[in-house]
């Protein structure tokens, strides 16, 4: 069977939502989401110098701080963040420290698309159970192993703007979590993204590159994909099997890899 025949088989046209498992996880694409997706409810607003000595784990832990290092920058607020209410944070640098987001409505932006988080070892950004969290503009440097996002037990998260690099992963995605990502770029991970374990992706106006495998579900996982380029693999560009299972949109150029589709 032909490559284009394959794509068509395996990757079947799809309008923007995945539905999957009895539990009925549905993932949408939201046109630009609101500070905190899914709120009305006014955020505390938070700015976390990385070279200032600020703590982003801090600010956004389940009981947060204000995140002061030893940084002595005047005029930036101090104390306790109200854990009730949601969350934006704009990240300034790069936060050498791995994170993880167990409170809902949380939301973290690049002050500029370099800024984010880089980690020597273990995963950058867990994500365990949380909903409507948002990574916006920012980057996620690895050292070339361990996991850059993983979502897990449920958790939901819209990324907009995001690299990824340097990972054994760059996104995972496991346990019914589920996550749109549009216009951001997954590169030099021996993995792009890869779901199992009945999680959903909707994937839109992306890059995924040079990496091992590029866009990978398995285990009763669903992975929709439109308007992004897979290329430059030294794998699989989009590879859907052992239960799981994906489907092409329109406008995605698969080229230039081990096997395109499969």
């Amino acid at each position: 069977m032909s490559a284009p025949e394959v794509a068509r088989s395996v990757f079947r046209s799809l309008a923007c939502v995945v539905m999957l498992g009895s539990a009925g996880l549905i993932v949408t694409l939201s046109a630009q989401p609101p500070l905190v997706p899914g709120s009305d409810i006014p955020p505390v607003e938070v700015l976390v110098d990385c070279g200032d000595g600020d703590s982003l784990q801090a600010v956004v832990s389940d009981n947060p701080s204000r995140g002061r290092g030893k940084g002595k920058k005047k005029g930036r607020r101090r104390g306790r963040i109200d854990p009730d209410r949601p969350l934006v944070v704009t990240i300034r640098g790069v936060c050498q420290e791995n994170v993880e987001i167990r409170r809902d409505s949380v939301v973290l932006q690049g002050e500029s698309p370099a800024d984010g988080i880089s980690v020597s070892s273990g995963t950058a950004l867990l994500i365990p159970q949380a909903r409507k969290v948002g990574l916006q503009h920012l980057t996620v440097y690895g050292p070339g192993a361990g996991i850059g996002v993983h979502l897990q037990q449920g958790a939901s998260a819209n990324m907009e703007g995001v690299r990824v690099t340097g990972f054994g992963v760059g996104a995972y995605l496991t346990g019914r979590s589920g996550s749109t990502v549009s216009d951001s770029a997954f590169d030099g991970n021996g993995s792009g993204l890869f779901l199992d374990f009945n999680a959903g992706l909707f994937l839109t106006d992306s890059l995924v590159e040079l990496n091992g495998n590029g866009v990978v579900a398995v285990g009763g996982s669903s992975a929709a994909v439109a308007g992004t380029s897979v290329l430059q693999h030294n794998g699989v560009g989009l590879f859907a099997g052992r239960g799981g299972s994906g489907e092409l949109q329109g406008g995605v150029r698969v080229g230039e890899n081990q096997v395109g589709v499969l």
